[in-house]
C-alpha cells in the first residue's frame, strides 16, 4: 500500500534520482556546448562516473521505504545554485583543467546538499543510502581533486 503524499511532500527516493539526473542532464549539455576535444573528455569521464552513481542509487532506491520530505525544505537545503557555480566559467573555452575544476565545485555543492539533508528528519533506510551517496561522492571528489593538482603542476597521467 502506497502512502498518500500531501501536496508539499516529495518521496526521498524520487528526490535522490531526480538531483542525481539533472547532474547527467547538466554534464550531457556541457559536453555538447564545448569544443574543446580535451575539455569533452574530462566531462565525459565525469559524466560515466556519475551514471554509476545514478545507476547504484535506483538500486538504493528500491529499499528505502516511503520517507518524505517537505518539498519547500529542498530549495533552502539547494541554496548554492548550479547557475551560480557555472557563471564563473565560460563553457565556449571551457579547458580541460577548468573542466575539472568545475566537477570538483559541482560534487562540493552535492556534497553540502545531502549533507544538511541529513540533518533533517529521515529515517535510517533513506539515512543509510545518503551516507553512501556522499561517500562515493567525496572519494570521488578526492580523486578529481588529485587530477587537477597534476594539471595545476603540468604534470601528466
Amino acid at each position: 500500500m502506497f502512502k498518500e503524499l500531501e501536496p508539499s511532500e516529495i518521496l526521498v527516493g524520487d528526490l535522490l534520482l531526480k538531483k542525481e539526473e539533472q547532474g547527467l542532464k547538466f554534464y550531457r549539455d556541457c559536453i555538447l556546448r564545448t569544443n574543446q576535444f580535451s575539455t569533452k573528455y574530462v566531462l565525459q569521464k565525469v559524466l560515466r562516473v556519475h551514471q554509476d552513481h545514478v545507476e547504484d542509487l535506483k538500486l538504493e532506491i528500491k529499499n528505502l521505504s516511503e520517507d518524505t520530505l517537505d518539498s519547500n525544505l529542498i530549495s533552502e537545503l539547494d541554496k548554492d545554485s548550479i547557475r551560480e557555480i557555472c557563471s564563473e566559467f565560460d563553457f565556449d573555452t571551457l579547458t580541460f583543467r577548468e573542466a575539472t575544476r568545475l566537477a570538483i565545485k559541482l560534487s562540493e555543492n552535492d556534497i553540502s546538499f545531502y549533507e544538511k539533508l541529513l540533518d533533517t528528519d529521515l529515517n535510517k533506510p533513506s539515512q543509510k543510502a545518503i551516507e553512501r551517496i556522499l561517500y562515493k561522492k567525496s572519494t570521488y571528489v578526492m580523486q578529481l581533486k588529485n587530477e587537477y593538482e597534476r594539471l595545476e603542476k603540468g604534470i601528466d597521467k
